[in-house]
């Protein structure tokens, strides 16, 4: 890459989670495993001063490939393989950077209202009180909704917008078979008895995004 990004503080997102994987894959001729991206990654952004990201890696990893196969820059060949055009990421290294900047943080250092770019998948989201009464409690788990939409970041703000919190907001999966990943993420959870019989509708669950992201981890190993 021509000019590598000051991280230094900055928690891993996907805009940045992006920059390492074309400098880091951008010449590889041969398929890269989306695990291996997970761990590589988050070395790369740690060894430069960066901090750990506020929720789950594979989906900060999962969101960044979205946006760079949306744009040119990387093809999915099989499940969990991924190869990169260096040449168009050459040519068009600048204007990557520049148009991948969707996610960013208020200078108080909260996160922004969620993006405007249209990412396909499984997204949670929960108020912070939530988590806060959890925290007070000793509990590990807390009411996330876990739903699904071609256009995730946008479906949540739009059902929170007349809301007093401000949620957080995070995709848990980036895929286009939404309905079967919803699905089966929900199947499981109801399995370990973590809905909740209190909230609205039946997406709302007991759970925490370490959680999600191992039950991800484990379904992509059986697909």
């Amino acid at each position: 890459m021509s000019k590598k990004s000051n991280v230094a503080g900055v928690p891993l997102i996907p805009t940045i989670a992006s920059e390492h994987i074309l400098e880091l894959y951008g010449g590889r001729t041969q398929p890269v495993r989306t695990r291996e991206m997970r761990t590589e990654v988050l070395e790369l952004h740690i060894s430069r001063d960066g901090i750990e990201p506020t929720r789950a890696i594979s989906s900060v990893i999962e969101e960044a490939l979205s946006y760079l196969k949306k744009r040119g820059h990387a093809e999915k060949r099989s499940h969990g393989l991924w190869v990169f055009d260096r040449e168009e990421i050459l040519k068009s290294d600048n204007d990557t950077r520049e148009a991948l900047r969707g996610e960013s943080s208020t200078d108080n250092g909260e996160r922004a209202s969620p993006s405007k770019t249209a990412v396909s998948g499984i997204y949670g989201f929960y108020y912070p009180e939530s988590k806060q009464l959890a925290d007070l409690n000793g509990q590990r788990n807390w009411l996330i909704k876990v739903g699904k939409s071609s256009d995730a970041y946008n479906r949540i703000s739009s059902q929170t917008s007349a809301m007093h919190q401000i949620p957080e907001y995070f995709v848990i999966k980036a895929t286009d078979d939404i309905s079967q990943w919803e699905s089966t993420i929900h199947s499981v959870l109801s399995l370990a008895g973590r809905r909740s019989d209190e909230s609205p509708g039946n997406e709302w669950f007991l759970t925490n995004p370490s959680e999600l992201e191992k039950i991800v981890s484990v379904i992509e190993t059986l697909i």
